[in-house]
């Protein structure tokens, strides 16, 4: 995944800014973010069938932060008036786009950390074998140290490599 302004150099320090920002959208996606994963019915010309609807979202009256998203991570920001209020921006980046943000910002995340592996385990199924890939390691999401329900139906393996930077 290309972002903004991380192309150049290697230095230690800028590998810190990159971590640091990964870190900051976590917390905003924590905080003010929507994570939407989930099937619906969709009538399509043949015939009505189910389809997946995976999006990362945040929504702020605050323009320079949502500026700031859309500027680092890419994207567009998208205005919504709503009378009587502040003005919304919205930053949103789907399916494959969102998968590429989950895997970067999902060790830092803690709200929605469940949200975000069902994300990449979404893509890290092998469709053929119904199997999940070997790579990765296995990640508890329970405060209690016992696998939730969902963990071990998903089996939720998360990749490191984010955090190897």
């Amino acid at each position: 995944m290309y972002m903004h302004g991380t192309n150049v150099g290697g230095t230690r320090i800028m590998e810190q800014d990159i971590k640091s920002k990964f870190a900051y959208l976590a917390g905003l996606f924590d905080g003010e973010g929507n994570i939407t994963y989930k099937k619906y019915w969709a009538n399509k010309p043949h015939g009505r069938y189910k389809c997946w609807r995976i999006q990362m979202e945040i929504v702020m009256t605050h323009k320079p932060t949502v500026q700031w998203c859309c500027d680092t991570f890419g994207g567009n920001l998208r205005e919504k008036p709503r009378k009587g209020h502040k003005m919304q921006y919205r930053w949103r980046r789907g399916f494959r786009e969102a998968y590429e943000i989950a895997k970067i910002i999902a060790p830092h995340a803690i709200t929605k950390k469940e949200e975000l592996i069902n994300i990449i385990n979404h893509y890290k199924i092998d469709r053929d074998r119904g199997t999940y890939s070997a790579t990765g390691d296995s990640l508890d999401l329970s405060d209690d140290g016992q696998p939730s329900d969902d963990s071990r139906r998903l089996k939720a393996r998360v990749p490191f490599a984010a955090e190897s930077l």
